[in-house]
């Protein structure tokens, strides 16, 4: 059986394979857990693709398997919780996640912010020190020309001043269209990625009593009960038909 469970394994989609293999069964007789003690099987199980947790008997039975296994598992309601991660321990993931990326989108925003902040100042400090520097220019040109040529550099250079103020103010507000762009964008990667963000979308996670997640309906029977989490709460359900 578990050389079969390892070739099927390969003949599956790597997303698709099985990720642990229990080997195991009740207490019993010495005599009732002597085929776990048989070579065949601890070869099949030493040179298994599939991680084995050997789970025989109860806490004081050993046999062979236990030995060739990748884990023992004292028992195998034991071996059951060690490979069946709890609903607590699923929300929790999900709510680290969430905390995780909404600091990053935190950071990322104050990061672009600062970013934008230093970029505008430079311009205006930039254009600030060419109008100076055109100012004084004037200041000293007009000491030497006459009244009527000082009116018309008076003019020309009011006129590219005004040019220069338009371009000043069109390159500030292109620099931050951009920059609120990139961080919209950056803002609705980080919330499509957010593992909660699937819930409010109208999803559902659905577990079985014992808190395993349920992704095959053949896992399940009639009279089953399951516990269904939505995006707020959760609903406690029975299979009518499977």
């Amino acid at each position: 059986a578990v050389a079969k469970v390892n070739a099927y394994n390969l003949s599956l989609e790597a997303r698709e394979r099985i990720d642990v293999l229990i080997v195991g069964r009740g207490g019993g007789s010495a005599e009732d857990l002597w085929a776990f003690n048989d070579e065949a099987l601890a070869r099949a199980i030493r040179t298994s693709e599939i991680p084995v947790i050997s789970a025989v008997g109860h806490e004081i039975d050993w046999t062979i398997c236990d030995w060739v296994a990748d884990l023992r598992a004292a028992t195998p309601s034991a071996a059951a919780e060690l490979v069946a991660q709890r609903e607590d321990e699923i929300v929790r993931a999900f709510e680290a996640r969430d905390e995780q990326l909404q600091r990053i989108m935190y950071l990322k925003m104050l990061e672009t912010t600062t970013t934008t902040n230093q970029a505008i100042n430079a311009l205006k400090d930039g254009f600030a020190d060419r109008v100076i520097e055109v100012k004084d220019r004037f200041e000293e040109l007009a000491a030497r020309i006459s009244p009527s040529r000082l009116s018309a550099k008076s003019a020309a250079i009011a006129g590219r001043l005004e040019i220069l103020e338009q371009r000043r103010i069109a390159a500030i507000a292109k620099l931050k269209k951009s920059k609120d762009e990139s961080l919209n964008l950056l803002m609705a990667m980080l919330d499509a990625m957010s593992p909660l963000a699937v819930l409010t979308r109208g999803y559902s996670i659905t577990q079985t009593e014992d808190g395993a997640v349920l992704r095959d309906p053949a896992k399940v029977k009639p009279g089953d009960k399951l516990n269904i989490r939505l995006e707020r709460g959760k609903l406690d359900a029975e299979v009518l038909a499977s």
